[in-house]
């Protein structure tokens, strides 16, 4: 089922722009072609189907709203030059790549794979240092 993360609410509240009731559903249904972008990172990164964390569902509206304010011409639309449009989209492209690659990890408990950690394992060189690995494990 289709889900967007932003409403044209949001929407408006984000570029500033005011939106006449005429003009909701339309907007709404940019926002809703828009979202298929992060629908796919997500789905990418395993983590369609995943609780949020606190922050994601506003990052995840903010992100819905630049790539619809993007695609959407129209008269309540953002007025965007064609540069400030490329800017917007590469930091959005960005933001896609990033939740792809889980380096910006949105579920909740989640740490991201560039999240430090350190392990360090025993290695048994010779039969005596394997079973003395073994009998401590034990």
């Amino acid at each position: 089922m289709p889900t967007t993360y932003a409403d044209a609410n949001d929407f408006k509240v984000y570029w500033g722009r005011e939106i006449e009731n005429k003009n909701e559903a339309h907007v709404n249904q940019f926002l809703l072609m828009a979202a298929t972008n992060i629908q796919a990172a997500l789905q990418s990164a395993g983590a369609i189907n995943c609780s949020l964390a606190s922050w994601a569902t506003d990052y995840l509206k903010m992100l819905n709203c630049i790539l619809a304010g993007v695609l959407y011409q129209d008269l309540c639309s953002p007025h965007l030059t064609v540069d400030e449009k490329r800017l917007y989209l590469e930091w959005a492209n960005d933001q896609l790549i990033q939740i792809k690659e889980g380096k910006l990890e949105l579920c909740a408990g989640e740490t991201g794979k560039d999240f430090p950690a350190i392990d360090w394992a025993e290695q048994g060189v010779d039969e005596f240092s394997a079973a003395k690995i073994i009998a401590k494990d034990i």
